[in-house]
Order: C-alpha cells, then sequence, then structure tokens
C-alpha cells in the first residue's frame, strides 16, 4: 500500500486543483471510498485533468509523479470486473 499524498501534501496540492476543477471523486480520496469497477474510467479521467491543473499551476515534480503512479496503478484495474479498491 502506498499514500497517495500526506495530509499536508493533500491539502497544499490536490485539494486547490479538485476545487478548481469541481471534481467529484477525486475529492473523495481525503475522507477515502471503495472503488469499483464502473469508477475506474471516470476516476482516471479526473487525474488526468488534475494532473493537467497541477502542471500549468507549477506543481513539485514529486507530487506530479505520485499522482502520475497512481494513475497507473488505477490504470491497470480497468478490465478488473469485480473490483473493489478502498482509496483513502
Amino acid at each position: 500500500m502506498t499514500p497517495v499524498a500526506a495530509e499536508a501534501t493533500f491539502g497544499r496540492f490536490w485539494r486547490p486543483g479538485i476545487s478548481a476543477l469541481s471534481l467529484a471523486y477525486v475529492d473523495l480520496f481525503q475522507s477515502g471510498l471503495i472503488i469499483e469497477a464502473p469508477d475506474i474510467q471516470p476516476i482516471l479521467e479526473e487525474l488526468e485533468r488534475l494532473r493537467a491543473w497541477m502542471y500549468r499551476s507549477g506543481t513539485p515534480s514529486e507530487v506530479v509523479t505520485r499522482l502520475d503512479q497512481l494513475h497507473a496503478r488505477l490504470a491497470t484495474l480497468k478490465e478488473v470486473s469485480d473490483l473493489d479498491v478502498w482509496i483513502g
């Protein structure tokens, strides 16, 4: 299990982008959510939007790299039909 971001990092770098882009799924990462198969594609799309926002906003590369790692790991689950993954 790998943390997406420390609480302070999430608040400082993720939260502003989540708010600016009105992201529904990624907004729930901080409190936690169970991801099922139909959720994967919309979450991947939100992460891509957030990544673009972070890039434009000058977010440190270490933070963007963690987002990229999460995106890559979730992308491997796109074909899993009985998916039940906790993020939080």
